[in-house]
């Protein structure tokens, strides 16, 4: 991919109806059963009408296995603990960030991660998420959340990087991600990060957890932007604004306790 117009791949997308229809079959497959299918075709996927460079089908069965391979660093197929997912999600994001070229554009497409998850690594989200309600519209398998189990892993890389993406906790990244005004830019996102961890050893004066300062935090950050347009802060104003509110928020749980 040396040409710049082909420095991007388009992947296959799978519409909703056929990917509850997919969801049902896995429900009543054993990760045994799923692994054993590994085409990536399916009759009902299809490439965007306009796709200028589509992902090739030899590269799909890389990106697989490499999914696999960090499935199976963790417990893969039969289970893991708590701490074992934890690492899995961040590592299978910046996995699949660096090595999916995908513009956010399509990464916010929910057909995509319908395909990406039900047709491709069915087995993997199965072992990580097992849908003991046997929902067929679980979020975590079907796109359209942006709580399923790929889509949320590709978007923790995209918005915080990888180093930052592998020093918080889901919970953490949910605090800001799913505030849009902050998580859906990635340079405020990333402040805000920043801060946090900076701030882990003050956590321990007060009796919250790292994981309720943050969303403390988030709920003054909110409040701010009543006032402030977050984006049109330069970085050096966009920093202070944001160790004022840490500051702020702490100062207001010290008196409280």
């Amino acid at each position: 991919m040396n040409n710049p117009a082909e420095s991007y791949f388009y992947y296959k997308l799978l519409d909703r109806a056929h990917a509850i229809e997919l969801a049902r079959q896995t429900i009543s497959k054993s990760i045994a059963r799923l692994q054993e299918n590994n085409d990536v075709a399916h009759p009902l996927a299809h490439f965007d009408g306009i796709c200028s460079n589509p992902v090739p089908d030899e590269y799909l069965l890389k990106l697989r296995d490499g999914v696999r391979q960090i499935a199976h660093k963790h417990g893969y197929p039969k289970g893991g603990d708590k701490q074992s997912m934890t690492v899995f999600d961040y590592e299978v994001g910046n996995y699949l960030y660096e090595n999916m070229h995908m513009l956010p554009t399509q990464a916010a497409d929910e057909l995509v991660w319908n395909y990406f998850t039900l047709v491709l690594l069915p087995d993997v989200a199965k072992w990580r998420y097992p849908n003991r309600d046997r929902n067929p519209e679980y979020y975590a398998w079907l796109g359209q959340s942006r709580r399923n189990v790929f889509r949320r892993a590709w978007w923790r890389s995209f918005t915080f990087g990888s180093d930052i993406n592998a020093v918080l906790s889901d919970n953490e990244c949910s605090a800001i991600l799913d505030r849009t005004t902050f998580g859906g830019n990635p340079r405020i996102a990333q402040a805000i990060a920043k801060e946090h961890i900076s701030r882990f050893s003050e956590y321990a004066n007060n009796p919250l957890s790292r994981q309720d300062n943050l969303r403390g935090v988030m709920v003054h950050f909110g409040r701010w932007t009543e006032i402030i347009d977050f984006d049109t802060l330069n970085d050096e104003q966009l920093e202070l604004r944001v160790k004022e509110i840490f500051n702020s928020f702490l100062a207001s749980v010290a008196t409280a306790s």
